[in-house]
C-alpha cells in the first residue's frame, strides 16, 4: 500500500491509464501493467517505519508533487545510492504527465 502512494507508483499510473473526464482510468489490464516491487525484502524496523509515514501521508497534489518521506523510503530501497536523481526525475515527470492529461480534454 505505501508503494502505492509513492510518487513513482503515480508516475506509472498516468502512463498506463485511460484520460476520463480529467481522471485517470485504469481497469484490469492496466493495473496488471503497473509495477509494484514485490521481491523487496523488508526489516521488521522498515515496516513499522512504513506504517508510520503512510499514517502520516498526505494527499498528492499531481500537478505540484512534493518529495514525499515514502518516496524517499523507496527511492533509497530501490534505486540506492542513485535515489536522489531518480526522486528528482520521477518528481519532473509526474509534474509533465498530469499536465499533459489536463490539457488533452
Amino acid at each position: 500500500t505505501s508503494w502505492m502512494r509513492t510518487s513513482f507508483y503515480q508516475c506509472i499510473c498516468e502512463i498506463y491509464a485511460k484520460p476520463q473526464e480529467g481522471t485517470r482510468k485504469l481497469e484490469k489490464e492496466e493495473i496488471a501493467k503497473t509495477l509494484v516491487p514485490y521481491n523487496v525484502e523488508l526489516t521488521i524496523d522498515e515496516i513499522e517505519l512504513l506504517k508510520k509515514l503512510l499514517a502520516e501521508e498526505e494527499f498528492i497534489e499531481l500537478n505540484n508533487p512534493k518529495i514525499s518521506e515514502l518516496d524517499k523510503f523507496w527511492a533509497k530501497k530501490i534505486f540506492g545510492n542513485n535515489h536522489e536523481d531518480k526522486l528528482i526525475k520521477t518528481n519532473r515527470l509526474l509534474r509533465l504527465l498530469a499536465s499533459l492529461r489536463q490539457n488533452r480534454l
